[in-house]
């Protein structure tokens, strides 16, 4: 085997979790379910899935958020000794090649002891589009493969993120600490945020993804923190990122619904993040 421990964070999963375990399972030595108190509906399928050999559910009695939810199976990794760390969201899906492709990148690579996070190609299933961050980007969590040893040099997952944002700013990190990550070509993950739609605008085809308020709220909090953080030394990084931030309360106000209510938590997030407030809402 890889010596490749799979972590995967769990919410109220439905049941496309069972078949996404399954492809998984077989291109790793141990798959770790970290779920962060779903309701009820959801256990008999992590009941379903903890019977599959080589498949363990840790559970969590509440919502801890994603970043605490993969320190949990980080940790768990560690001290079982696995050499690598893949983390997935439960919604994401891989082909059957997924773990060896993005190893091959690694071992292609000229500067393996500089590499911190590999990361594939994102395909949306939904709009048909591939998201390439390129070499040295700032990928999403799921689909990453993390070489153990990082952990103790830049730390773990920031929990004070709680959601969103998380993998910003641990590929910051790691970039401040002088790693660098590489992007897998032949590396496929199927995933799609929040509930897509595709819209035309002016010149250009625009993706709209519907998040909750809630998740606005998060976005904008923690990529506030970022910006404090990091403006001297990514200032290129930061002016990128508040001319996204722009574009997306532009697609919100033009193409979603609750548009008061979502700009309502985008501010109040973006002031929570300028005075410093952290962790989970309350």
């Amino acid at each position: 085997m890889r010596n490749v421990c799979a972590v995967i964070v769990s919410y109220n999963p439905e049941d496309y979790l069972i078949p996404n375990v399954m492809v998984i399972r077989p291109q790793v030595d141990e798959v770790i379910i970290i779920d962060n108190g779903s309701s009820e509906k959801s256990l008999h399928i992590l009941d379903t899935v903890s019977k599959i050999e080589g498949v363990k559910v840790i559970y969590n009695n509440d919502n801890l958020g994603i970043s605490a939810a993969l320190n949990i199976g980080i940790k768990y990794a560690m001290n079982a000794d696995y050499s690598w760390v893949a983390t997935f969201d439960q919604d994401s899906k891989v082909a059957p090649e997924f773990i060896s492709s993005m190893l091959s990148a690694y071992e292609l690579c000229e500067y393996k002891n500089s590499v911190a996070i590999i990361f594939p190609i994102y395909y949306n299933p939904v709009t048909g589009r591939r998201l390439s961050f390129g070499s040295d980007g700032t990928p999403m969590t799921s689909g990453n493969l993390l070489p153990t040893y990082i952990f103790p040099k830049v730390g773990l997952f920031d929990e004070d993120f709680f959601i969103d944002y998380v993998d910003v700013e641990f590929c910051l990190r790691c970039l401040f600490h002088g790693f660098r990550t590489i992007e897998a070509q032949n590396a496929i993950l199927y995933h799609a945020s929040g509930k897509p739609t595709q819209h035309r605008f002016l010149w250009e085809d625009i993706l709209v993804t519907h998040h909750s308020p809630l998740r606005g709220y998060y976005g904008a909090r923690n990529r506030v923190v970022l910006w404090k953080r990091y403006f001297l030394v990514e200032p290129y990084w930061v002016k990128q990122d508040i001319i996204n931030m722009v574009r997306h309360i532009l697609k919100i106000v033009l193409y979603e619904k609750d548009v008061i209510k979502k700009l309502f938590s985008i501010l109040k997030g973006t002031y929570h993040g300028f005075v410093g407030k952290t962790g989970k809402y309350k």
